[in-house]
């Protein structure tokens, strides 16, 4: 196993300079007039490292993709492999860290065993306050959102534990740090617009991030819902019936509307779905129902928490109508299918809750090093069957397909 490792380090530290190369280009030179942007993540559980207690460990990974050319800008794991659990341990309970107000902590960042252990009844009951239907999902949500002072959206139970090699971090810094990192990607871009899921914290940072060019008008936010649960029976029967509304509503089928004519369409839907918004009780945002008909996102709403009012009703529609997730799902989707250790374990009720899979590692680092090996496959070797083209291509950070070895042999190509 030590020569795999070895040759996972090799490919991770050459894709990590050559895409460090290319995406230099973004904040250095390359200028963008617009760029539509999806954030979601991910959750992994790896194999439990003792086998008294069975616990897997859970890490969550945020990525970042563009709408239009589905290139990913980021993809970040809530782990830090450099940290000595022990030590780290040891040290916080000699200065009694846990004592301190959460922002004046050395430590603060990471999950201690203590602050773990208090908090994970309070995670299981939060599992149960977020079920039922769409829009109590929504509402819930949102009054989550504004009463709860721990903004981090991880949920923890106690089927899961701390990692015993280098240390899990408190999901806010990560997406702190994520999107700060995307800020530094996009400077160059003249306008940027960002689909979040709704998911605590992602709005509060993103907003943090990009509160100077939010106030300068070149960046707007909005929050994006769906039925995520539904089976493809389901979602196929949400399929239809979106169609069947956009006829009803306008007296043609959809499928002899032609691409102009649907925009039309659910644009006049949207404006009127902006006149008479959801409004959950307590909230001022406004959720807009978008009738686009796709399977993949079944009963989408979305809500913007930036100031779009200064722009015309149809140019509002018109960012209600882009507003998906699609880009970053399907990417995940992908991720899953191609790269072993991503794939869902099986879990059954005869095992009480606990998962094992062959494929999961035990070191919680491998999550961190694959997914951005396979993030510079995905963005410049992965052509797309629709476009005949990869999203490093589309976005203009590369001529065409790159050719694997000059990734793994970047520094010869790059006459370095």
């Amino acid at each position: 196993m030590g020569a795999v490792y070895r040759r996972i380090d090799f490919l991770h530290r050459q894709c990590m300079a050559f895409v460090a190369d290319r995406e230099r280009k973004l904040y250095e030179s390359k200028k963008l007039d617009r760029l539509y942007l999806c954030t979601d993540r991910i959750s992994q559980k790896s194999n439990w490292t003792n086998r008294k207690s069975k616990k897997n460990c859970e890490f969550y990974g945020i990525a970042t993709a563009d709408l239009s050319s589905d290139y990913v800008f980021a993809f970040n794991f809530n782990y830090d492999p450099n940290m000595v659990p022990e030590e780290v341990e040891r040290e916080a309970e000699e200065i009694k860290d846990s004592k301190q107000l959460k922002h004046n902590r050395k430590f603060a960042r990471l999950w201690l065993r203590t602050d773990f252990e208090n908090t994970k009844a309070e995670r299981a009951n939060k599992k149960k306050r977020l079920s039922g239907s769409q829009l109590e999902f929504i509402k819930n949500k949102t009054i989550e959102m504004l009463e709860d002072d721990d903004i981090s959206s991880e949920l923890y139970d106690k089927y899961t534990a701390l990692p015993s090699q280098g240390m899990e971090v408190h999901n806010e810094y990560t997406m702190a740090a994520h999107f700060f990192l995307l800020r530094k990607l996009t400077r160059n871009t003249e306008m940027t617009r960002f689909y979040l899921d709704l998911d605590s914290g992602m709005k509060t940072w993103f907003l943090a991030a990009f509160k100077e060019e939010i106030i300068e008008g070149r960046c707007d936010g909005f929050l994006v819902n769906m039925e995520k649960e539904l089976t493809v029976d389901n979602k196929r029967n949400e399929f239809q019936k979106s169609k069947d509304i956009i006829e009803k509503f306008c007296g043609i089928p959809y499928d002899s509307l032609s691409s102009q004519q649907r925009k039309r369409v659910i644009n006049y839907m949207i404006i009127e779905s902006i006149q008479s918004p959801y409004r959950p009780e307590g909230s001022v945002d406004a959720w807009i129902k978008n009738p686009v008909p796709f399977m993949g996102e079944p009963s989408k709403m979305i809500s913007s928490f930036t100031n779009i009012q200064r722009f015309d009703l149809e140019h509002q529609a018109n960012l209600y109508r882009k507003g998906s997730l699609h880009a970053v799902d399907r990417f995940f989707q992908k991720l899953r299918r191609r790269v072993s250790i991503f794939e869902r374990p099986f879990q059954s009720g005869s095992n009480n809750h606990r998962i094992w899979n062959g494929y999961s590692p035990y070191n919680p680092v491998m999550y961190q090093k694959l997914a951005d090996i396979y993030r510079v496959f995905y963005n410049y070797c992965d052509t797309s069957k629709k476009y005949k083209a990869t999203p490093a291509t589309r976005l203009g950070l590369a001529k065409g397909n790159v050719d694997l070895e000059k990734i793994i042999y970047f520094e010869k190509y790059s006459g370095r």
